[in-house]
């Protein structure tokens, strides 16, 4: 899809209103809560060494999906 997305902070959302894939959908839905957290340090648990390596792969490939659709 092209065109005009909503001012919005949810990549859920916002991959959804795109038609991505499950997998995007999916590191969307385990990179959001973290949204929060890189706001608001002292909201939610500490962030381990493994976590941070997770969410990098997973932020690694929904970028690579939105740059293939651009």
């Amino acid at each position: 899809m092209h065109g005009r997305f909503d001012k919005i902070h949810d990549l859920v959302s916002l991959a959804k209103t795109d038609d991505a894939p499950n997998e995007i959908i999916n590191c969307c839905l385990r990179l959001a809560p973290y949204y929060v957290v890189t706001r608001y340090p002292d909201v939610g648990e500490p962030i381990t060494r493994e976590i941070v390596k997770e969410l990098l792969d997973d932020s690694m490939k929904v970028i690579k999906w939105a740059t293939r659709r651009l």
